[in-house]
């Protein structure tokens, strides 16, 4: 639905989305809109939406799966691997970064990509295009990372449907699950305020972690 000072209106298949079932949403700072279903990519032309041709079937399933870096590449988190697409260039072709299912994905300014990889977390060297793989000989528990959020401080925080950690710009990672109930499957979208605080959705209500 789009509100336009007045009303909502409605946007599905019959305005070009593969699926009525929204899961993530993403505005690149130039302006082009991604919307990522449980059938696919679309983006924004207009007043339609034009899918991205993946050459094969693609899932989205999360609230924090599509990010842009300031080059306008869209990264795009799906149940089949973690894929990225230039729109600025017109024929918008498909790079696959990494295959197998990928949850969650988040640009950091300084140059790499982080996304949930299976039940570990990767790395993407945006000059090198070389993806590193954390898993639990660098201390991240196995599970699926649904939503990755950056802070000032260089750190990274990670949320599954039961765990919130810390991942500090030293490269250490701490729990800070600190009795959060869980949330719903995929983890809702993780956000920071202008003061530096965490913002933790959860099924019985928000979790505030101040800045320390």
């Amino acid at each position: 639905f789009r509100y336009d000072g007045q009303k909502f209106r409605r946007f599905g298949l019959r305005e070009g989305l593969p699926s009525a079932d929204i899961q993530s949403i993403h505005e690149t700072r130039d302006g082009v809109m991604s919307v990522g279903t449980r059938s696919g990519v679309a983006l924004r032309k207009n007043s339609r939406f034009e899918v991205v041709n993946t050459g094969e079937p693609l899932e989205i399933l999360g609230h924090s799966n599509i990010d842009s870096d300031d080059a306008g590449w869209v990264y795009i988190s799906t149940t089949k691997g973690l894929i990225r697409i230039q729109p600025s260039s017109g024929g918008m072709p498909v790079q696959w970064i990494f295959h197998g299912s990928s949850r969650g994905v988040h640009v950091i300014r300084s140059g790499h990509v982080w996304a949930g990889c299976g039940q570990e977390l990767c790395r993407i060297d945006l000059q090198t295009g070389r993806v590193s793989r954390f898993g639990s000989e660098a201390g991240v528990p196995a599970e699926n990372w649904d939503s990755l959020l950056g802070d000032s401080k260089g750190s990274l925080w990670l949320r599954s449907t039961a765990k919130v950690y810390e991942r500090t710009a030293a490269g250490k990672m701490i729990d800070r699950t600190d009795g959060l109930p869980r949330t719903q499957q995929p983890a809702r979208r993780l956000a920071v305020t202008s003061s530096g605080e965490m913002l933790v959705p959860t099924q019985n209500g928000l979790g505030i972690r101040e800045g320390e």
